[in-house]
C-alpha cells in the first residue's frame, strides 16, 4: 500500500501511462488527499485528468474535499464529474 505523500508510485504510474487510463474512463477515488497531500500536486493531477479526458469521481464526500475540489478545478469539470 502507497500513500498520497508525494506521486512517485509505481502503480499509480502504471495508471497514468501508455496501457494506462484512456479518453472516457472514470477514476474512482476515496478522497483528493489519496492523489497526493500536496495541494498544488492535486491541482496538477486535476488538471492532467481534464486534459486526458479522464473522469474523476470522489467517493468521500466530505464537505471539505467537495470545495477543495471546487477551488482547484473548472466549474464545468467538477459538475462533469458528479454526474
Amino acid at each position: 500500500r502507497q500513500s498520497g505523500k508525494n506521486l512517485n508510485r509505481p502503480g499509480y504510474n502504471a495508471l497514468k501511462g501508455i496501457f494506462g487510463l484512456r479518453p472516457g474512463d472514470v477514476l474512482y477515488i476515496v478522497s483528493l488527499d489519496r492523489l497526493s497531500r500536496n495541494r498544488e500536486d492535486i491541482k496538477n493531477e486535476i488538471a492532467w485528468f481534464k486534459e486526458h479526458k479522464v473522469r474523476l469521481m470522489i467517493r468521500k464526500r466530505q464537505r471539505e474535499g467537495i470545495e477543495t475540489a471546487r477551488k482547484m478545478s473548472s466549474t464545468s469539470f467538477y459538475r462533469q464529474a458528479r454526474k
